[in-house]
């Protein structure tokens, strides 16, 4: 038995690179009992050339296998997607803080199901098959369907997606969301890893000595721009105070309408082929409005022109999608009228702001810097530096000329 990988630490003392992690996976897979088949080889590399967030890591996991009385035929391959956990600048301390594995393995083996369950008639589905996940001290691990083998391919982020896409995603959120209300409707309450999102009072410490750096960076190319002043003054308003003032925001207003919020909307976690999309990443998953995920998505994976001038007709769409869906598994829950979910999107918009400054020109700027935590959150010249190429970078300043102003006049600016 060998195994290509020899560079990722063990998680334990059954490595989820040895064969025998895969027999019961291999077993069930093949309906076959362990001592029907071989397990010949596993293979991993890296699932894509650069990681796309510090959370964790991704690696494609070929298992060969060889069924007994079958030897004159080649073996079979299975192949898999293990997510493996980081130590990276968003490794294990906010990890821990967020329960993010945990999470995560709750959603593929329990919740995910559930919710597809719920929607079994209409065959839909939220997101790959989980085959094993393991929490353990030194390291967690969970593996899944690859869903390349299925034709599932994403979108390229920088340019954003069209209408038609968005809509085609809306759609399958607010089918998640209202799963996420019959579902809390029959259980009850979601466990305690999901009373806390990105944004929770256990991370301020954390984040506003990662954010204040970004935010002066952020003020000194905003301030180049020809913006309302009133505008202007209101961002200056907020330095210091955009992470707390946030995490304010995302508290549960328990008479509110609220939903299981996928946490990490955008286009790298949508996967399309020709008939369907799935959604992948749920480690930041959490219990609350569904503002965050609306703002979420539509600032961090429209296009520009869509994210602009579409904005509105979206939630719209949004919200006609979730009450149809809400009727069709027949809950007991009132869905927010379009008025109400405006105003609660309004209320929370902040988020836009904080995803236009970050996550947005990260996406914007992926194919020409390379993403690094440590300088984007640095007070040193070379962070100062990175930060420069970043918000200078045109498609940053084109997105940021037309985003402000939209932000601005929809009410998302504010210190209230």
């Amino acid at each position: 038995m060998a195994n290509s990988d020899e560079t990722v630490p063990s998680s334990g003392e059954l490595s989820w690179r040895d064969a025998m992690f895969y027999e019961d996976i291999v077993a069930a897979e093949l309906n076959l009992t362990p001592d029907k088949f071989r397990i010949l080889m596993v293979t991993s590399s890296p699932a894509s050339k650069e990681p796309d967030g510090y959370m964790s890591l991704l690696y494609r996991v070929t298992v060969s296998v060889q069924v007994n009385g079958d030897e004159e035929s080649s073996p079979r391959e299975l192949r898999f997607i293990a997510k493996v956990e980081s130590d990276g600048y968003f490794g294990s301390e906010v990890q821990n803080l967020m329960q993010t594995f945990p999470k995560e393995i709750e959603m593929y083996s329990k919740i995910i199901p559930a919710f597809e369950q719920l929607w079994a008639g209409d065959k839909v589905k939220f997101g790959p098959r989980s085959f094993k996940s393991v929490g353990k001290p030194n390291g967690s691990v969970i593996i899944m369907e690859d869903l390349r083998e299925a034709g599932y391919l994403m979108k390229p982020c920088a340019d954003g997606m069209t209408l038609g896409e968005c809509r085609i995603v809306l759609e399958k959120l607010a089918r998640f969301h209202a799963a996420s209300v019959a579902y809390y409707e029959k259980n009850g309450a979601y466990t305690d890893p999901f009373k806390d999102g990105m944004y929770a009072d256990c991370l301020i410490e954390e984040f506003s000595s990662y954010y204040a750096p970004l935010y002066e960076s952020f003020l000194k190319r905003v301030r180049s721009m020809k913006i309302d002043p009133d505008c202007l003054e209101a961002l200056e308003n907020l330095n210091g105070k955009l992470f707390t003032k946030i995490v304010d925001l995302f508290r549960l207003d328990p008479k509110g309408f609220n939903v299981l919020n996928h946490g990490d909307l955008w286009v790298n976690n949508i996967l399309f082929n020709k008939e369907d999309i799935l959604l992948l990443d749920y480690q930041i998953s959490f219990y609350g409005s569904p503002a965050f995920d609306l703002i979420y998505f539509m600032i961090n994976s429209a296009a520009l022109d869509v994210r602009t001038e579409s904005f509105n007709e979206l939630i719209d769409y949004y919200q006609q999608e979730l009450s149809d869906s809400l009727k069709k598994l027949g809950t007991n829950t009132n869905p927010p009228t379009k008025e109400q979910l405006h105003k609660d999107i309004r209320k929370r918009g902040l988020l836009a702001c904080a995803q236009t400054m970050e996550a947005l020109c990260l996406i914007l700027t992926k194919q020409d810097l390379k993403m690094d935590a440590n300088l984007l959150g640095s007070d040193q010249p070379e962070g100062i530096d990175y930060r420069n190429k970043l918000y200078d970078h045109p498609r940053v300043t084109a997105a940021l000329e037309r985003l402000i102003p939209f932000l601005w006049k929809e009410g998302f600016i504010t210190e209230n």
